[in-house]
This record gives structure tokens, C-alpha cells and sequence, in this order.
């Protein structure tokens, strides 16, 4: 059973004309490898019907599209609902479903106490150079190689970098919020002039915004391979390190990801298959 897709003319993203049967043929094409990463993940969904500039959030999804399945998640409010996908059939549904955004989870569906997937999102004020956001970016993989952990790079979409690390299950989540924030605030108090541990955008000015809370239960961030509900239809791509002095954060559109999918493959293909085993205290 396929997604069936209903109105392909709706235009999604104006200013390039992405049009809805355009994101469907996207996630047609890169299925194969985006499939891995966010399958049996609790998802979080920004559904824009009207096209990019206006959309919500839907975590408690209703569905019995093609690949998509309800699950029981025990919160602090009681049971509530969430989705997760099963296979590239789901992310056709979501692409009838005008899903513009796929966050997940750093669980599986099958283990949700159990994280195998932290992040590092590097949100920069809007005067910091992409040079000194590159700059974050390294020092997080130079001190997460000082423990023996290494990591993997993907843009946003928008001008900050996502560094991750795939781990065994065998961690809890406040083990990896744990890890996260002591990394974290290692960076911020060797270097208070160009880091920041809080979400205030006040004290942001000319920083970057390591945030480390994106390691918590229930927690979400953005796909890789994931549209992203902004201005000319940017990806969420997995790069090389060696790549970050080349590129712009927010370049790469829905036809230069295939292009490079179909070329290079899965630049966090390794990351997935070989899972590390968080150090000891």
C-alpha cells in the first residue's frame, strides 16, 4: 500500500516553486537513505497546508496513512499519542500530509529510555560569521574525540550545524543530558565571549548557542534529509567535515540533495553503522 497524493499543484514553496508533487517525488527519490534514520522514531511534525510561512506542530497524530503507525508514549501528562514511521512509504504520507519538517526523536520506539543518538545544535545569533560557527562546530568534535567519541555533521537548513554521535543503548537520558551539559559548559567557560549554554536571545548577541538540551526524553531535532518550512525549500544535509569551509549552511535545495545522494550516498551512513559506548564518569 502507497500513499495516494491529492492536489500535486499546490505550490508549497513559492518564491522556487516547489509545488507538492515535487516534495512527494523528494522523498521518492531519497527515501532509501533517509528511511534509516528516522524509522521507529517518535516523530514531531511541522504540517504547513498552506505553504511554508504558515504551519504547526503536531506530535499526536491521528493516522493510518501507509507507513505511519500510532504508539502509546508514557508522558508526564499520562499516555498520549505519537506517530512513527515504518518505511519510505510513511514519508510519502507525509508528504500528502504537507509535512514541510521530520523531527525525531533520539530513541527508538522499541527502547524510549534508552538514547542512541545525541546533538549538539549550534543556533548562532544572526551577526556571527559562518568562520566562527565552523569553529563551534570543530572544537565539539575535537572534545568529543578527546573521549574517544566520534561525530558526524549535518546544516539545518538554516545557519546553524547539528554535530551528532550514535551510541549503543546503553545509556539512560540523564547520563546523555549529563554528558551534553558538561561538555557544554567546558566550551562556555574556556570561551564566554563566543559561547552560550541559555536560550536567551538578549544575551546571544555575537555567540553561538550550544544547545544541549536536545539530549532529553521527548526532546526532537531535525531529520536528516528533512525539508525545512523556510524561504526556497533548504535541507537538512549530513556533509563531511572537510566540507564546512566550502558550503553555506542553508544552499542545499530538494535537486542538489539527490544529485549528491545519488552521487556520493549517505555521508552518516558510517555513523549508523558502527554505534559507540559512552565513556564511563
Amino acid at each position: 500500500m502507497t500513499a495516494r497524493l491529492t492536489h500535486p499543484e499546490k505550490v508549497l514553496y513559492p518564491e522556487c516553486n516547489v509545488t507538492k508533487q515535487k516534495l512527494f517525488d523528494y522523498y521518492q527519490r531519497v527515501g532509501k537513505w533517509m528511511v534509516p534514520h528516522v524509522a521507529k522514531r517518535p516523530l514531531n511534525l511541522k504540517r504547513c497546508p498552506s505553504g511554508w510561512k504558515r504551519g504547526f506542530f503536531q506530535q499526536h497524530v491521528q493516522t493510518k496513512a501507509p507507513g505511519l503507525r500510532k504508539i502509546e508514549v508514557v508522558d508526564q501528562s499520562g499516555d498520549s499519542n505519537r506517530v512513527v514511521l515504518d518505511d519510505g512509504s510513511g514519508l510519502l504520507s507525509l508528504a500528502q500530509m504537507n509535512v514541510l519538517e521530520i523531527h525525531t526523536w533520539g530513541a527508538h520506539e522499541d527502547d524510549l529510555e534508552k538514547p542512541d543518538l545525541l546533538v549538539f545544535d549550534l543556533d548562532p545569533d544572526p551577526d556571527v560569521k559562518w568562520a566562527a560557527i565552523v569553529e563551534a562546530a570543530r572544537t565539539i568534535r575535537q572534545r568529543l574525540g578527546d573521549s574517544k567519541i566520534e561525530s558526524y555533521v549535518k546544516t539545518t537548513g538554516g545557519k546553524g550545524l547539528h554535530i551528532c554521535a550514535a551510541f549503543e543503548r546503553t545509556i539512560t537520558w540523564d547520563r546523555a543530558r549529563e554528558f551534553c551539559h558538561d561538555l557544554t559548559m567546558g566550551m562556555v567557560e574556556e570561551a564566554p565571549e563566543k559561547y552560550i549554554a541559555t536560550a536567551s536571545k538578549a544575551k546571544r548577541k555575537g555567540k553561538v548557542f550550544i544547545d544541549w538540551l536536545r539530549n532529553g526524553r521527548g526532546a526532537t531535532f531535525v531529520a536528516p534529509y528533512s525539508t525545512r518550512a523556510r524561504a526556497n525549500a533548504p535541507v537538512a544535509l549530513p556533509v563531511e567535515w572537510d566540507e564546512l569551509d566550502k558550503i553555506k549552511p542553508n544552499q542545499f535545495s530538494l535537486d542538489q540533495t539527490i544529485e549528491r545522494l545519488e552521487k556520493r550516498g549517505d555521508a552518516w551512513a558510517q555513523m549508523l553503522a558502527k554505534p559507540q559506548r559512552m565513556p564511563a564518569k
